[in-house]
Parts: structure tokens; C-alpha cells; sequence
């Protein structure tokens, strides 16, 4: 839930928080292609999917489920497909409709 305080370990982080005490390294590839980790540090945001590869930190959630950067990333993509879809529908029915 936003505002909860939690440790992240080692892990993919699920929600996008904000770094509230410690320091670590963080693989944001999922997000940026970025190679190399980034570091992070007590006020650092940090997006759902990144994964922490060096140290516990605490973090203060920010925000889960669909608020979250992946989340609007997922929905962008989604609307995107569906306005793809339907442009094609009206392409073969203009096509079909000229024959």
C-alpha cells in the first residue's frame, strides 16, 4: 500500500518507491536497457521491476498496481495494440468496400 514502509532485499522491487535509509545498486534494465546498475540513495526514486543487486535498503512506497511506472508503461502499450487493431479493421473494411 502507498506509504508503507518496507525493507527491499535482493530482489525485483514490485512497486514504485522512494528510498528512505541505506544505499544500493540497482538494475534498472527493465526500464532503460540500461547495462550497468545504478546507485541509490535516501531520496531516490526507484520504479517497479528494477532489481536491487547490492543491499538492503528501507523504501517508502509510492505506488502499486496500475500508478506505477510499469503500470502506465503496460496501459500505453495496450491502447497503442487496440488503436493498431481497429486501424487495420477499417483498412480491410475500406478494402473490401472498394472491391
Amino acid at each position: 500500500m502507498p506509504d508503507d514502509l518496507v525493507r527491499a532485499s535482493l530482489e525485483t522491487i514490485p512497486v514504485d518507491v522512494s528510498v528512505s535509509r541505506g544505499t544500493s545498486a540497482l538494475d534498472v534494465g527493465l526500464l532503460t536497457s540500461e547495462s550497468r546498475p545504478i546507485d541509490v540513495a535516501p531520496g531516490s526514486s526507484v520504479h517497479a521491476g528494477t532489481v536491487n543487486v547490492a543491499a538492503l535498503i528501507d523504501v517508502l512506497v509510492t505506488a502499486v498496481g496500475k500508478v506505477t511506472r510499469v503500470g502506465a508503461l503496460v496501459a500505453s502499450i495496450e491502447a497503442l495494440g487496440a488503436a493498431g487493431r481497429r486501424s487495420s479493421a477499417r483498412s480491410i473494411g475500406s478494402r473490401a468496400a472498394s472491391s
